[in-house]
């Protein structure tokens, strides 16, 4: 486990080369990221396990080693925290070049916490960076961070690239031994009091959805055997029954039986009512068991030693071709079943009928999210601009703070709001450091700090930190960042905290009937800017109507921005040939009392397309 890009993957590719004699897809770099969006990203989103054989010498026996590696960003921090229930040995990888980050900080506090075996590892020793007074200063951070602790193995130094004492690595984790006093030792020592009757249990911490099988549980045997065909009980009695097993070594390999201590994939098919079950319980307890004996809830064993991030981002998906809302609920479902972290609920929208509302940790997270549902299961989607979560109260109550995910559900006037602010660290080159710093301050970015930062890159990057709003990052941040940095800004965020912040609402109409699809929540002083701009997408892409339509952004009842689409007019005295001029008035002025009659009582046809094209500018 690691920060983001410290080379975590490369080096299981390095691992499983040594005791496997090579990758078995040996083209393939990042052999353990599977999916496509990983492999297209470059990035890990979701756990993975492999098990493998290695003998550390000709006289000692053979060793079988399961290793997992997990993601790295903070979006995916849920990925971690499940990986830890069966978790006797960390591997902590520090990139030489970047320091001690923060996801390497955070991994760091719960390692500590549970009294895990660490092996810190220092990567990218290859780079001309990684002097031996950066490795001292590496090593007094971590020091400070962990202390003196009796389960903190020695330093590895390594480079996962070319391989440099890999194999070094490899023997100090066959020779580590588990803490006694580890948070797994002690689940070891509950399980064996809570099913002292079963002769059967299996702890399941993760799924995933295969079209060939149908669901897959992630198992780990702490008693007995798991055989394929054999039911066990899950909770109140009901069961699921053991299609077949499989083991990843690291080919994925079909199984007669799992073996006790073993790491493997249960695949079943159960019913749509335990599906939804085993969702929830991952979601909330980040792991459950399966056992031979009916058995009482065990909740007492669920793992609430670290919560995964908020999900304070969210979007409506809707399908393009109504009719066809059914298989996107379905897409939505089967990617939430190897995706538990983020949440869903169907909702009903007047202009584009039944959709699903989706909460994401972050804007990574819901941009991966989407990829999947349009690329792997080729759905085509319409999706709604981001919206961020926000902390209110009524302002006459005192009563505690609540998540509100939709902003038609906040009144700015009548509560106190709390708005979350993400720790962005952003570097940069320095002439293009100026442009950056003026850009966050206009951004609404807080406790701005520059440093120069270290690194392999030919000119000079300076490191900026800041507190900047959640919302400033879904209205157009990235492409303006990318635009002012010439696409040179590399961005990382590195948490989530919420800071008191002055809202208000902004209402669409379109002649006095509203688009609640459009409402927005923003801060006080820029509901000019953004009423004005929808206000103008609105009147670019809507079809101009018999009738004038006025399109007017409100915020408590008073217009903040107002535009109108110009009526169809039908020449009316094209017929005429000379006569009184009275003739030509007359009906000019009949046709301006029927225009005023059709705006009051017309109706604008606002269009799925219209919204849609509006909802692709947010998205861009």
């Amino acid at each position: 486990m690691a920060h983001v890009d410290h080379g975590k993957s490369t080096l299981a590719d390095r691992i499983i080369e040594i005791t496997s004699g090579q990758l078995p897809n040996f083209k393939k770099k990042q052999y353990l990221d599977e999916l496509k969006v990983e492999q297209k990203r470059q990035i890990t989103i979701k756990l993975s396990e492999v098990q493998l054989r290695y003998q550390p010498r000709i006289d000692r026996p053979m060793v079988t080693l399961q290793l997992i590696d997990t993601p790295g960003h903070y979006d995916f921090t849920a990925e971690v925290i499940r990986s830890f229930s069966i978790c006797q040995i960390a591997i902590v990888l520090i990139d030489c070049s970047q320091g001690i980050e923060a996801q390497t900080i955070q991994h760091l506090n719960w390692l500590k916490k549970n009294r895990t075996t660490i092996i810190p590892v220092i990567n990218k020793i290859d780079l001309d960076v990684c002097s031996l007074k950066e490795i001292s200063k590496i090593k007094k951070e971590f020091q400070e961070y962990v202390g003196s602790k009796n389960f903190i193995q020695k330093w590895t130094l390594i480079s996962a690239k070319t391989g440099k004492n890999v194999n070094q690595l490899i023997n100090l984790i066959t020779r580590a031994t588990p803490n006694k006093e580890s948070s797994f030792c002690k689940l070891k020592r509950e399980i064996e009091n809570t099913f002292k009757e079963a002769k059967k249990v299996v702890m399941i911490f993760d799924a995933d959805y295969s079209l060939s099988f149908g669901i897959k549980l992630l198992a780990y045997v702490w008693k007995g055997e798991v055989k394929n065909g054999e039911k066990l009980f899950f909770e109140n009695n009901q069961r699921i029954k053991i299609n077949k097993t499989e083991i990843h070594c690291p080919e994925k390999k079909l199984v007669d039986v799992l073996k006790k201590m073993e790491l493997g994939w249960i695949i079943t098919n159960p019913k749509e009512k335990i599906r939804s079950v085993i969702i929830e319980k991952l979601k909330r307890q980040n792991r459950f068991f399966l056992t031979d004996k009916s058995i009482e809830k065990a909740e007492s064993l669920s793992n609430k030693m670290a919560q995964p991030a908020a999900t304070l981002i969210s979007i409506n998906l809707f399908s393009e071709i109504e009719q066809k809302f059914n298989e996107l609920e379905k897409a939505v479902k089967q990617i939430n079943i190897s995706d538990p972290s983020f949440f869903h609920k169907k909702i009903l929208s007047p202009a584009f009928g039944p959709g699903i509302q989706c909460n994401f940790t972050g804007m990574l997270h819901l941009n991966i999210t989407i990829e999947r549902i349009q690329d792997e299961l080729g759905q085509q989607i319409i999706v709604s601009p981001a919206q961020t979560s926000l902390l209110a109260r009524n302002k006459k109550d005192s009563r505690s703070w609540k998540l509100y995910d939709n902003p038609n559900q906040i009144n700015p006037t009548e509560m106190e709001i709390k708005e979350p602010f993400i720790k962005l660290r952003i570097e940069i080159p320095l002439p293009r450091l100026a442009k950056i710093l003026d850009f966050l301050k206009t951004k609404r970015a807080q406790n701005i700090e520059t440093r120069e930062t270290k690194g392999h890159y030919p000119s000079q990057i300076m490191e900026v930190r800041c507190l900047l709003p959640l919302s400033e990052t879904v209205w157009k941040f990235t492409n303006d960042l990318k635009s002012l940095s010439k696409g040179e800004g590399k961005i990382n965020d590195e948490g989530t905290i919420f800071l008191p912040s002055i809202m208000v609402k902004i209402e669409f109409f379109l002649n006095q009937a509203p688009i609640p699809e459009l409402d927005i929540i923003c801060p006080k002083g820029e509901e000019w800017t953004r009423g004005k701009y929808i206000c103008q997408l609105l009147k670019n892409n809507l079809e101009r109507q018999g009738f004038e339509i006025r399109i007017q952004a409100k915020v408590n009842k008073k217009v903040v921005a107002s535009e109108k689409t110009r009526a169809w007019r039908k020449d009316v005295t094209a017929r005429l040939y000379g006569g009184d001029v009275t003739r030509k008035k007359k009906l000019l002025e009949k046709q301006r009392e029927g225009k005023k009659k059709m705006r009051k009582r017309g109706i604008p046809n606002i269009s799925r397309k219209v919204i849609k094209k509006i909802f692709e500018v947010f998205s861009r």
